[in-house]
């Protein structure tokens, strides 16, 4: 009797020691999110996360951490810091992401409403200028009767590559022989291997009519 009554303390006292809420968590704050964030910490566990404010993964059994970014909302960028170290007798309260959107601005050079007959063409140009808070790859999306230019001190045809507020001239050439009707919209830039996209303001995209 005594031995089992010494084996049921034992047991009741590694359980205890074994209770996940005893172990500090590691967590931190989330600012300017707007959508979805996903972070995973040492590989394993993940955290779903919808809104700004605080966060914290589940209690912990082990030591060092490593949190990452695995998700995030398609337009934005978001930056993580404080994001390893050891697992003391504290929560890890420092784990700190801020996301920002992803903004590429379009500002007509020429008239963006223009009319164009079977036998001219029409030059439109806008100054784009990434105001992302990362470098980004941009690519136009293909527009009947219109091409894009190339040259000195406009974008390049083969792919966009703007620094952080790095500007170009997008100078497009409208071909009237080409227009099977009015053009409504664009000129639309996608950031390459992303489904993330960018136009003018309703105002400024093309209006174009024959």
């Amino acid at each position: 009797m005594f031995k089992n009554k010494t084996l049921l303390i034992g047991l009741a006292l590694f359980l205890y020691a074994c209770d996940s809420s005893e172990y500090p968590t590691v967590g931190g704050k989330v600012d300017g999110l707007d959508g979805e964030l996903v972070l995973q910490n040492n590989k394993s566990q993940e955290l779903i996360i919808e809104k700004d404010g605080s966060f914290a993964f589940p209690n912990l059994f082990y030591s060092p951490y490593s949190v990452v970014i695995v998700d995030k909302p398609v337009d934005q960028t978001c930056f993580i810091t404080n994001d390893s170290g050891d697992v003391t007798n504290l929560d890890i309260t420092d784990v700190n992401v801020n996301c920002y959107p992803d903004i590429v601005t379009f500002t007509p050079l020429t008239a963006t409403t223009v009319s164009v007959d079977s036998v001219s063409t029409a030059t439109i140009q806008y100054l784009i200028t990434n105001e992302s808070k990362r470098a980004l790859h941009l690519n136009m999306s293909r527009i009947t009767a219109v091409t894009q230019l190339s040259g000195v001190g406009i974008c390049p045809k083969a792919g966009i590559m703007l620094g952080i507020n790095q500007s170009c001239v997008l100078s497009l050439s409208v071909h009237g022989n080409q227009l099977n009707g009015s053009i409504s919209g664009g000129p639309e830039l996608c950031q390459r291997g992303e489904s993330l996209c960018f136009e003018p303001s309703q105002t400024d995209r093309l209006n174009i009519t024959q």
